[in-house]
């Protein structure tokens, strides 16, 4: 396979755990409130953390859970633009956020929000869902290994998905098949060879679109993947992409 140009990433990822959230932004009578869903996702077998997000003057659980999306959140947002996310349900002396999430500018709406564990607490960030590209049917492949990652599904051009970032795969419009056969390789640097890390092929429903994380076990450089799918048809008119049915919960 060819090079591909190198993008900006977020530094180096650990093989550990990241936490997506779907956010759009709202705002209440004079608190500026931004209102997400949210899914765990942990490749060691660990406890679904405990975290809290402010709302107000009081702080409310985040509801997680490691195989689904959650329900609509909200939660309070500071200095035009940065979300809190707390070990504690009530402040403590000295307490530092287990995150800090900075919005990015511009339009607040359709955005997937990671936390991946760093040191201290966690590290976010948030990527643009991109409503007219991430369609029923399509994936977003979110690589959050240290290697870099491209995609090829069928006779199309491979999408690459470099460490920290997030890459929408499209489906076309005018696929019919139930399967879509897919082609994962993996490089550690520019200087390295491509090697094959999956052939398979993937489920078509239209009825759904998929989160697809890369990502390896602290005890293996082998790439794995978790996937966690939506169903458009259960999204509010705001939530879903144009042109997608859509009802009210």
């Amino acid at each position: 396979m060819k090079a591909f140009p190198r993008r900006p990433v977020i530094p180096h990822l650990p093989r550990l755990a990241t936490m997506a959230a779907i956010l759009t932004v709202g705002m209440a009578a004079e608190l500026p409130l931004v209102s997400f869903r949210a899914v765990y996702f942990d490749p060691r077998e660990t406890v679904t953390p405990q975290l809290f997000v402010a709302h107000g003057k009081a702080r409310r659980p985040l509801e997680l859970d490691k195989s689904r999306l959650s329900d609509r959140q909200q939660a309070s947002v500071r200095n035009g633009g940065l979300v809190d996310f707390f070990n504690a349900g009530e402040p403590q002396k000295d307490e530092v956020p287990a995150a800090t999430l900075t919005l990015p500018g511009g339009a607040l709406e359709n955005l997937l929000l990671v936390l991946v564990p760093a040191a201290k607490g966690y590290r976010a960030w948030a990527i643009p869902l991109p409503p007219a590209e991430f369609q029923p049917g399509s994936t977003l492949l979110i690589n959050v290994a240290p290697v870099l990652v491209t995609v090829k599904q069928g006779a199309a051009v491979a999408l690459a998905v470099e460490p920290g970032s997030a890459r929408v795969l499209a489906l076309a419009a005018n696929f019919k098949e139930s399967m879509l056969p897919i082609q994962i390789f993996v490089k550690r640097d520019d200087a390295a060879a491509w090697k094959i890390a999956q052939s398979t092929r993937w489920a078509v429903d239209r009825r759904f679109r998929s989160y697809v994380f890369f990502y390896q076990t602290p005890k293996s450089e082998q790439l794995m993947l978790h996937g966690i799918t939506e169903r458009m048809d259960h999204l509010s008119e705001s939530e879903a992409p144009a042109g997608t049915p859509a009802q009210r919960p």
